[in-house]
């Protein structure tokens, strides 16, 4: 028995870390119950380890969809000694996680595939930005998929701030050698180079992005996509070679045909400027049904759409 328990248990510390590897393994999370990410963030209001060594596995239990080796997680810039990024009933009044005020009821998830419509992972800051990163620094080819509630009347268009939420892939690289020299103190999804899909919820628009890894602004792929009603979409990454393509709701709306960042971390995230004295115009970042994996075993992700 004792021998039995020694190889099993040598199989799932295996199996654990190896699950990280997102160019060989799938994972699925549905943010049903639960808290993610890390006590102390990366940043300098918390522990600065762009390195990896502070990833910890989810709290909560969600057995029904997260696989039997954990996901790791870690949150960019949680400071309060606990994770920022709460599981919650988003269908009835819930938390804002940085501000400690409420956020409204919003629909529920109807996507396919969602397997808790009314439960989802909030993401939020009170003036900057917060995210949710996985995987192996060295991932490289691989897709990474999420549903985001993109509200279409949060703040009006006329006022000059941001707000905005998003996916990336090929982001959040450990520093070393062989990679890019980075801008931000903690991993960045939007200041260290990589691809993206984010919702503007001023512009009420979703665009792809191509993030750079100097200073300046973003490089937009393909057309936005105009929202004129609140709703759930699903945003989609695929990173093959030095071929990046997005796909929002199942349709292709741009590609990177000579990528040059062939590899990172992929993660969702979170960002604001502007709102003090109106938080309660804020609606943070709502994502829901995470999946991530080489793109060759996902052939059968037609049937999600």
């Amino acid at each position: 028995m004792k021998r039995l328990g020694l190889f099993v248990l040598a199989a799932t510390l295996t199996a654990g870390a190896f699950a990280q590897d997102l160019d060989t393994v799938s994972i699925v999370d549905q943010f049903n119950v639960g808290t993610r990410g890390n006590n102390t963030g990366t940043g300098t209001f918390g522990a600065s380890k762009p390195d990896g060594s502070e990833f910890t596995d989810y709290t909560g239990t969600d057995a029904s969809t997260v696989p039997t080796t954990s996901i790791r997680y870690i949150n960019t810039w949680a400071t309060d000694g606990s994770p920022e990024s709460p599981v919650l009933t988003v269908t009835g009044p819930h938390n804002n996680p940085d501000r400690g005020n409420a956020l409204p009821p919003i629909i529920a998830n109807t996507r396919p595939g969602a397997t808790g419509p009314g439960t989802a992972v909030v993401l939020g800051d009170d003036g900057g930005y917060n995210a949710l990163f996985f995987g192996n620094s060295d991932d490289a080819n691989y897709y990474v998929q999420v549903d985001l509630f993109c509200p279409v009347s949060s703040i009006s268009a006329t006022v000059a701030d941001v707000e905005t939420a998003g996916l990336v892939a090929r982001a959040a690289r450990d520093d070393g050698p062989t990679q890019l020299t980075r801008r931000d103190y903690g991993y960045s999804p939007d200041l260290d180079g990589s691809y993206g899909i984010v919702y503007n919820y001023r512009t009420k628009e979703i665009q792809a992005q191509e993030f750079p890894n100097v200073s300046g602004p973003s490089t937009p792929v393909g057309s936005p996509i105009v929202l004129t009603a609140n709703g759930w979409h699903t945003l989609r990454i695929e990173c093959v070679g030095t071929v990046i393509t997005y796909k929002v709701n199942g349709t292709v709306v741009g590609t990177t045909p000579a990528a040059i960042y062939l590899n990172g971390r992929p993660g969702m995230f979170y960002r604001e400027v502007g709102f003090t004295g109106r938080t309660a115009q804020e609606r943070q970042g709502i994502f829901d049904q995470l999946r991530a994996g080489p793109p060759t075993s996902d052939v059968n992700d037609w049937n999600l759409y």
